[in-house]
């Protein structure tokens, strides 16, 4: 119960209490995976940014969201909390998670500065799934980052919209999902 009343408004555990269901059977709803970097090169603002979007889209999209957090590993947030930057950007394991829930009806998105660890086997992954996964850039204005995530949105038939100020994230991604 802790769990629950820690949880943010319109998180899947949230949802789940307040519609006094089972947290598997609100999953079988939610549409929307948003896949958020943790690692250590995304404290300051794209932290700040990240976080407002999450809640910002819980919040309108109450039980359909289903956050992924990922850094050294990934961890599926059910109560909507990101913990915080540390460590390095495994999004090769975050991207296994996701395939699991990659039916061809599953929304995608990504909130990354693109640095992965293993950049091969991320678009080995991504070149998996049925579902696009839009990408949204968080990261400096010049570098690597920027192509990675360009690449991993073509491979997969993504939006990638590229550069994004943190702060318009939510604005930005609730768009995307008004749109599909």
């Amino acid at each position: 119960m802790d769990k629950i009343q820690k949880a943010e408004q319109g998180s899947i555990f949230q949802t789940a209490n307040d519609k006094g269901l089972k947290t598997e059977e609100v999953l079988m709803d939610a549409d929307v995976v948003m896949m958020v970097d943790q690692s250590t090169s995304m404290r300051g603002e794209s932290q700040e940014g990240a976080q407002e979007a999450v809640k910002r889209l819980q919040n309108q999209f109450p039980g359909r969201v289903v956050l992924l957090e990922f850094a050294t590993f990934a961890n599926w947030k059910f109560d909507g909390k990101l913990t915080g930057p540390s460590g390095n950007t495994n999004l090769c394991d975050a991207l296994e998670k996701c395939l699991e829930l990659d039916d061809g009806e599953m929304k995608f998105f990504l909130v990354s500065d693109g640095a992965p660890n293993d950049v091969d086997g991320a678009y080995d992954l991504a070149d998996h799934f049925i579902s696009p996964i839009n990408t949204v850039y968080v990261g400096p204005d010049m570098g690597r980052g920027m192509q990675v995530m360009n690449e991993i949105a073509r491979l997969t038939k993504g939006d990638a919209r590229g550069k994004l100020d943190p702060l318009l994230l939510g604005e930005h991604i609730v768009g995307l999902l008004k749109e599909a």
